[in-house]
């Protein structure tokens, strides 16, 4: 089986049908969110609705949360939180409901698992973003595999598998267009997608990784869209120009 695992999709209408364009071009690919189809951009509805029509699993972002959440909002920034009061307004009561029944963590198989931010408490939405907190995220994973979002930025942590060495935290950077990673049964593996719709790496196109759990192997892609559409709809939608000028730019 190959998954297409992704998140931070953030209302990205052109990055998400760029996305479904390719997953269709490679049949047996099933996509996995990572959550995040909430916030920032101009289309929540239509992102929405393409998720549940593929049946694509998902574990509930903290811009999916905030939708109904409003204690969740305290821990934004005033752009982020003008976008998702004006989503809340817009968003469809039916999807509302899906949003607020999105689970935390789910398990993929025995062998691999998503959450947004951090397994080691992933109500609260921390970042993974050093070690230090991947080994607090790593310890509490149920899986030899993990996949997580919420900093927009591909990586992948590595930790010996076996329980005496723990502490061994590694970090690999992903670069390139199509970076691969054959997976070694002596580590676990915590793994960053980066983001489909708001990349902060420095590089627009959007960022997914396919796993491919029968040859034990990662592979992360980088696709164009049309970014330029998304910001003009962005600012139409009066989305504050500042986080329409991110997509184009990528931080």
């Amino acid at each position: 089986m190959k998954y297409a695992i992704f998140g931070d999709v953030h209302s990205n209408y052109e990055a998400l049908t760029t996305f479904l364009a390719y997953i269709d071009s490679n049949p047996g690919l099933q996509p996995i969110c990572v959550g995040d189809i909430a916030g920032y951009s101009s289309r929540p509805n239509e992102c929405i609705q393409f998720l549940l029509e593929r049946k694509t699993p998902w574990a509930a972002g903290n811009h999916d949360y905030a939708m109904f959440c409003e204690k969740e909002r305290e821990n934004f920034n005033i752009f982020a939180l003008e976008v998702i009061e004006w989503q809340a307004g817009v968003l469809l009561p039916e999807y509302l409901a899906v949003l607020e029944n999105l689970p935390f963590t789910l398990q993929i198989d025995e062998s691999a698992s998503i959450t947004h931010s951090d397994f080691s408490a992933p109500k609260e939405f921390l970042y993974v973003t050093d070690l230090e907190e991947a080994a607090a995220s790593m310890n509490a994973m149920p899986t030899p595999l993990g996949f997580f979002g919420h900093t927009h930025i591909p990586v992948v942590y590595t930790q010996p598998a076996d329980p005496s060495k723990k502490e061994g935290i590694d970090i690999i950077h992903v670069e390139g267009d199509e970076f691969a990673l054959p997976l070694d049964d002596g580590l676990r593996y915590l793994v960053n997608p980066g983001s489909l719709g708001q990349p902060r790496d420095g590089d627009p196109r959007s960022s997914f990784v396919i796993w491919d759990a029968e040859e034990r192997r990662l592979t992360f892609r980088r696709l164009e869209y049309d970014n330029r559409a998304e910001y003009r709809h962005m600012l139409e939608a009066k989305i504050p120009s500042m986080l329409a000028e991110r997509i184009l730019e990528g931080y």
